[in-house]
């Protein structure tokens, strides 16, 4: 104790001011790792009186160990280092002898700062000469990291225990939300680009999050202090009093004195996440004269920051000498701070904005880090009027543009989005971000859904967040009362907070995120039993609720009171439905009996995703259904001109006597010869899906066109889950035969993930080279389980199919068709063969039989579009 006080008699922090000690009603606990023993996963259990729940709510945790019932926190120590290990092991980091930034080397030899510079300062991280440390990197690698595992327990909650509870069907509008989140499909999110992990090599304190679609949403808070206001000391309480009310992620957007000192003491005491706008202490290096900016400053101070451990960068790189034209027409102009500082550097110098022309140079930075990109929506609206205007919408298409560059060099991104938008236009917002930004996780401000709220603008935002939310934003921005008035205090940060998870938790609630209701009908129970001290507990902020309940029902006795002050005990409703039940119940019926309504009389989705249609009218369900040939499920996309897709499997089923029926993965944007684009509908094809296996037994299902493997995998659980053993034939349709590229993600280790589950799987040559290379097909099947029928492999001036199993190796010689191939002729063969299997045919005979088969096919027109001869014979079972 005599030290602590020592070091805090020199140090601008006092530990005894920091916000800790337990959450009411919970405890900390830690679940470790299976591929990684070695990691501890945070999680809070609120202890309630409810057996349907073992007595416990498991619930998510950013607050770091200051919520732990003791904790051991020294803010001039920092938080214990639980990452070195872990990145050292990778083998492709160093550490530096010192700081590579001149500006922070300055800092660290300047006298006069001793006695507010964070002490004990670690010489940095980075990669070695050469080598990209990012955890998309290795997610495209194929390569679960501990970061990964960590954050899939994380989003888990212990589900499994959760699976046999009842919550409401939810509306994912698209989203891909798994039944639970594996190690697997946390890296196969990553490498498609859809989330991210926020993790700087020198964030050695860091516990692992993830931001992304088909995750809980997320929020961020912003701390920070001004040239008029705050001290070192109030923004480390901000940033522990934020996460202790559930913030998953801090941006330090300080423009004040000593940003660089007060940088360090944040992210050395932070659990979560860490992120900046470095232009703002770019301008402050150069007293605040925008034409006096320039490149060689922002490079130092990214690599200043860098190498203090921040996990994620506002770049404004998307405001263009054009956009910013567009903006000065606005009733409101450019409200971004950045944004501002950016579109008056390129008017001051009469050049394009050099974040944009630096680009690719700041992605060697961040990728030598693993510092995330935010792109930052600099032109963001900040009125009402000026909501998706030209200049908005302008700078999100380049943004999406950047999003590629910066995937190009595997540097994690995110996308920045609005600001101030009427509820009407928020989706077009979102429609057009997944659109442009190829799904790229959406970090959003709100959106503001009036401008007349002064004081209560947390509350304006929090309901465009609530619904962008739900749309597909994964994070969600705070604001608090302050927004457009002042700098935000402690109390106002609380407010933003509380607010802004009421509005992530709306959106997981309408998305079904599996086990997201489990809080909130426990809640209920509580109530309805009169659980006072159980309520306070379950709710987001128990000591606003205590407060609310005490101040008129203060004492032991309220607190075990079957009422509360706004009823009193004669008007109390739960109360009289108490009665009410007993009496519908009977006398000898115990206390709590099921209530004869109540959930019976809703349809409710298990957590697992398995449908519990409730009887409406008492008839009894309806039986399977009977045909007399056998049935054939066909999972791809729509094409419009009728040559592949689920109109070719049809087809081609019904060629062979099968009867398919279909869902739809997406609808294509295409012709015989041109394919422009996909609008993919996952999420519906695997209700689609359910539907159809609620009344039928397929004999075999036929998957093709898809966004990308962790779809496929998600679908083969499904059918698993519904029809055990169902054979699938998979044709990894990767490119159009036009050449547009479909599949988001890449990977031979995904491919065989995916592979070994299928009966079949029957890539052409060209996707066989791009996801294992070379210039042959093996002699022997690569894989365990499973079988591959290789299309259209070169021999000599021929061609010919190569149909591999395990022990088995197949020939299907084939001619060579001159100028473009058929339009779907993969679909037909893949097709083909899966009808051979329903038909009871073995592998070699379907795939026989499916080689002869697609001649006719092939032959039956002139077009690109090929043809069943029905009509003239020539075909016969």
């Amino acid at each position: 104790m005599a030290d602590n006080a020592a070091r805090e008699a020199r140090f601008p922090v006092d530990n005894s001011r920091i916000s800790r000690g337990p959450i009411f009603g919970s405890r900390k606990i830690y679940v470790p790792g299976e591929l990684f023993p070695d990691i501890r996963v945070p999680m809070r259990e609120i202890r309630i009186e409810d057996r349907a729940l073992d007595d416990r709510v498991v619930v998510y945790d950013p607050s770091g160990p200051y919520t732990e019932l003791d904790p051991d926190v020294d803010l001039t120590r920092g938080l214990p280092d639980v990452r070195s290990a872990q990145i050292l092991a990778r083998g492709d980091c160093e550490r530096l002898e010192g700081l590579s930034s001149a500006y922070g080397r300055a800092r660290a030899e300047d006298p006069a700062l001793a006695e507010i510079r964070f002490p004990g300062v670690r010489a940095p991280f980075r990669a070695k000469p050469g080598r990209n440390v990012t955890q998309l990197h290795y997610a495209r690698r194929g390569i679960v990291t501990p970061e990964m595992e960590f954050v899939a327990i994380r989003e888990n909650l212990l589900r499994a225990n959760r699976a046999r509870l009842p919550q409401h069907a939810g509306e994912p509008l698209g989203a891909n939300i798994p039944r639970e989140v594996t190690p697997e499909f946390v890296r196969s999110e990553i490498a498609a680009g859809r989330a991210l992990i926020p993790a700087n090599v020198n964030h050695l304190e860091l516990e692992p999050m993830v931001i992304g679609r088909n995750f809980s949403v997320k929020i961020n808070a912003n701390i920070g202090n001004s040239a008029i206001s705050s001290g070192i000391e109030e923004e480390v309480e901000k940033m522990v009093w934020a996460t202790r009310w559930g913030a998953d992620t801090v941006m330090d957007l300080s423009t004040g004195k000593h940003i660089h000192e007060t940088r360090e003491w944040i992210v050395r005491n932070s659990a979560v996440p860490i992120g900046t706008v470095p232009i703002y202490q770019a301008l402050e290096k150069v007293d605040g004269r925008v034409d006096e900016l320039t490149w060689e400053i922002f490079r130092d101070t990214l690599v200043e920051q860098a190498e203090q451990g921040v996990d994620y960068f506002t770049i404004h790189a998307g405001v263009l000498r054009r956009t910013a034209e567009m903006a000065a027409k606005r009733t409101t102009g450019i409200v971004s701070r950045g944004g501002s500082i950016l579109a008056k550097w390129c008017l001051d110098h009469g050049e394009e904005n050099f974040l944009y022309t630096h680009f690719e140079e700041i992605c060697e930075i961040l990728k030598a880090y693993d510092v995330a990109f935010s792109l930052g929506d600099g032109l963001r609206p900040g009125s009402q009027a000026d909501a998706n205007d030209e200049a908005q919408f302008d700078e999100l298409k380049t943004l999406g543009e950047l999003a590629q560059v910066a995937w190009k060099h595997d540097v994690q991104t995110m996308i920045e989005g609005p600001g101030h938008v009427p509820m009407q236009r928020i989706r077009e917002n979102m429609d057009k971000q997944l659109e442009w930004c190829r799904e790229a996780p959406f970090y959003t401000l709100g959106p503001l859904v009036t401008d007349v709220a002064p004081g209560y603008d947390h509350i304006t935002t929090a309901i465009g967040g609530a619904m962008i939310g739900w749309m597909g934003t994964a994070m969600l921005c705070y604001v608090t009362p302050k927004e457009h008035l002042g700098l935000p205090n402690r109390d106002d940060v609380r407010d933003g907070v509380v607010t802004f998870k009421i509005a992530a938790h709306a959106a997981d609630l309408a998305k079904g995120l599996p086990g997201a209701q489990l809080r909130d009908d426990a809640m209920s129970r509580a109530r309805f039993d009169f659980r006072w001290t159980d309520q306070f507990a379950l709710a987001l902020d128990p000591e606003r609720a205590i407060d609310g309940h005490d101040g008129t029902m203060g004492g032991e006795r309220g607190k075990k009171a079957h009422y509360c002050s706004m009823c009193g005990p004669h008007f109390c409703s739960m109360r009289i439905s108490h009665e009410i039940r007993k009496a519908f119940a009977g006398p000898d019926a115990p206390e709590g009996a099921p209530d004869a309504g109540g959930a019976e009389n809703h349809t409710y989705e298990n957590t697992d995703g398995a449908a519990r249609p409730a009887p409406a009218d008492g008839r009894a369900e309806p039986g399977l259904l009977e045909h007399e040939m056998p049935l054939a499920l066909a999972v791809g996309g729509f094409d419009p001109s009728s040559g592949a897709g689920v109109t070719a499997d049809i087809r081609a089923f019904e060629a062979r006597g099968v009867f398919a029926q279909a869902a739809i993965t997406g609808n294509t944007l295409q012709n015989d010869v041109d394919f422009r684009d996909a609008g993919w509908c996952e999420s519906q094809a695997l209700r689609q899906i359910r539907l159809l296996c609620s009344r039928a037994r397929f004999a075999v299902a036929k998957i093709g066109i898809a966004p990308d493997f962790a779809f496929v995998r998600n679908l083969l659980d499904l059918l698993e889950s519904l029809q055990p053993g169902l054979p699938a034939v998979w044709d990894p349709v990767v490119f159009a035969t036009a050449g547009y590229e479909i599949f988001r993600d890449r990977g031979r280790e995904d491919f065989r993930a995916v592979a070994e589950r299928c009966a079949l799987v029957t890539p052409n040559f060209a996707e066989w080279k791009l996801l294992f290379g070379g210039e042959t097909v093996p002699e022997a099947y690569p894989f365990e389980r499973g079988a591959l029928l290789v299309k259209s492999v070169p021999d000599g001036d021929g061609l010919q199919d190569v149909l591999l199993a395990p022990g088995l190796r197949r020939v299907f010689p084939k001619r060579r068709i001159e100028g473009a191939g058929k339009h779907g002729s993969g679909c037909a063969l893949a097709s083909l063969a899966a009808a051979g299997l329903a038909r009871g045919e073995s592998l070699v005979e379907s795939c026989e039989k499916a080689e002869t088969w697609i001649g006719p096919f092939l032959a039956g027109s002139k077009s690109r579009l090929g043809t069943w001869s029905f009509l003239k014979g020539e075909l016969h079972l």
